[in-house]
C-alpha cells in the first residue's frame, strides 16, 4: 500500500470517527440534555431513535455476536411482546426503555471494546458541561422555589414546568442517576500524581452532583450518594479484596452502632439540625425518629412505599411466570416492578445482562480501580430496587457514563483486550 492509500485510509478512518462521535453526541443530547431535546423537535418524535439504532450499528456492529446483546435484545423483545398481549402496558414507555437498553448497550461496547482515552475524554466533557448546566440552573431555580424539582416531577405540571426546563432545569431521574458515578470522581481524587486539571474537574464535578442530589429533595438518591460516598471514601486504590475486607470491618463495627436505638435517634436529631425545620428532609426525618421510638402515627411515605413493595410482591407471587395483565403492582421500585410486570421470563434477562456486563466492564478496568467501579454498580443496583428509576438517565450513567470516568480519571492507559 502505498504512502497515498495509508493517509486516505487514515483520513477516512477519523472521518468515521467524528462521524460517530456526532451522531452519539445528537442522541446523548436528545435524551440526556432537556433544553436541547424540547427545542430542537424539528426532526420529530422517532428521529432520535432511529438515529441512535444507526449510529449503533455502524459503531458497535460487533456488539450482535456477543451474549450480553442476547440478554438485552431478549428483555426489549418481551418489553414490546407484553405490550401486544396485554393491556397494561404503555406502547411509548415500552419502546422508550427497549431503545434506552439497546442503545445504551452498544454504545458502551463501542467506548469499551478498544479502549481509547481520546472516546473517554469527549464523553467525559458532554456528561460534565451537561451535569454543570443542571446544577447551576437548578440551584438558582431553586433559591426561589425550593420544591421545583418535586413540582416539575408531577405529570400534571409539566405544562407550568416547561419553561423551567427550557432553561436548564435538572428532570427528577437526572440527580438519582448520577449517584452511581460519584465513585469515578472520588477515584479522581485519590489518584496518584493525578494533573491538576483532572484533579479541578473532578473535585468541581462531584461537589456539583451532590448539591444538586440534595436540592432534588429525593430522600432515595440522597441515602444512596451517601452511601457511595462514604463507601468510596473509605477504599483506597488497590485490590478489590484488600477493600472488601476494610468494608466488612467497617460494617462490623457500625451496624451495632446502628442498631442502638439512641444512636439512631441522636444521628437523626444531627441531621435535622443540619437541615433545618424548612427542609422537605425534616418531614421524612420526624416520620424515622417515630419509627425509631414506636411512637406516632403509622401512616407516613415510608409506610406507604412499604406498601407499594408489598403489592409488587403479592403480583409476583400470584403471577411468577409471565406477569401480571392489570396495574395492580406497587410503580416504585423498578427491579422487583419488572418481574411483576414482565414474569420470570423478562426479569431474568434484564438480571443476566446486568451481570454479564457488569462482568464484561470489570475486565476493561484496572484491578486497583475495580472497586471504585463496584461501588457504583451497587449505588445502581440499590437505586433501581428502591425507586422507579429504570430510565434512559439510570441506564446511560450506569451502562456508559460510570466505566468511561473510572477509566479516564483513573488516569489509565489505552487496553486492549
Amino acid at each position: 500500500m502505498n504512502t497515498d492509500s495509508i493517509t486516505l485510509s487514515r483520513r477516512t478512518t477519523a472521518l468515521n470517527k467524528y462521524l460517530i462521535y456526532l451522531l452519539y453526541l445528537f442522541v446523548i443530547l436528545d435524551f440526556t440534555f432537556l433544553p436541547f431535546s424540547l427545542r430542537f423537535t424539528w426532526g420529530g418524535f422517532f428521529l432520535p431513535y432511529i438515529v441512535g439504532l444507526i449510529v449503533s450499528l455502524l459503531a458497535a456492529y460487533s456488539f450482535t455476536g456477543t451474549k450480553r446483546f442476547t440478554f438485552a435484545f431478549f428483555y426489549a423483545f418481551v418489553i414490546i411482546i407484553n405490550f401486544f398481549l396485554k393491556d397494561n402496558i404503555n406502547l411509548g414507555n415500552s419502546l422508550s426503555e427497549s431503545f434506552s437498553i439497546l442503545c445504551t448497550a452498544f454504545m458502551a461496547h463501542y467506548m469499551l471494546n478498544r479502549i481509547d482515552l481520546s472516546k473517554c475524554k469527549w464523553l467525559t466533557f458532554i456528561f460534565v458541561v451537561i451535569t454543570a448546566v443542571y446544577t447551576i440552573r437548578t440551584f438558582l431555580y431553586y433559591l426561589v422555589f425550593p420544591g421545583v424539582m418535586r413540582f416539575a416531577a408531577m405529570a400534571n405540571n409539566y405544562d407550568a414546568a416547561l419553561p423551567f426546563f427550557l432553561r436548564g432545569l435538572a428532570p427528577y431521574s437526572f440527580p438519582h442517576a448520577i449517584t452511581c458515578v460519584l465513585p469515578a470522581f472520588v477515584l479522581g481524587l485519590k489518584v496518584p500524581n493525578q494533573s491538576r486539571f483532572k484533579w479541578i474537574i473532578c473535585a468541581v464535578a462531584l461537589a456539583m452532583s451532590t448539591v444538586l442530589i440534595y436540592i432534588t429533595q429525593a430522600t432515595g438518591a440522597l441515602i444512596v450518594a451517601l452511601f457511595a460516598l462514604i463507601c468510596s471514601g473509605i477504599s483506597k486504590i488497590g485490590s478489590i479484596h484488600t477493600n472488601l475486607e476494610k468494608l466488612i470491618w467497617v460494617s462490623v463495627v457500625v451496624l451495632p452502632l446502628a442498631l442502638s436505638q439512641t444512636i439512631q435517634i441522636a444521628l437523626l436529631e444531627g441531621v435535622a439540625n443540619f437541615v433545618g425545620d424548612d427542609s422537605h428532609y425534616i418531614s421524612k426525618i420526624d416520620e424515622m425518629e417515630q419509627s425509631v421510638t414506636g411512637e406516632g402515627e403509622t401512616e407516613g411515605d415510608i409506610n406507604y412505599r412499604g406498601n407499594l413493595l408489598e403489592l409488587t410482591l403479592s403480583a409476583i407471587i400470584s403471577h411468577p411466570i409471565f406477569g401480571i395483565t392489570d396495574r395492580k403492582y406497587g410503580h416504585h421500585n423498578a427491579l422487583p416492578d419488572r418481574w411483576a410486570l414482565y414474569g420470570i421470563v423478562g426479569f431474568l434477562p434484564l438480571v443476566l445482562y446486568f451481570y454479564f456486563q457488569t462482568k464484561y466492564t470489570m475486565q476493561k478496568i484496572p484491578e486497583q480501580h475495580q472497586t471504585f467501579y463496584l461501588i457504583g454498580v451497587a449505588s445502581n443496583l440499590l437505586m433501581l430496587f428502591s425507586k422507579d428509576m429504570l430510565t434512559w438517565y439510570q441506564l446511560f450513567c450506569f451502562i456508559v457514563v460510570l466505566p468511561v470516568l473510572t477509566l479516564y480519571f483513573g488516569h489509565t492507559k489505552p487496553i486492549k483486550k
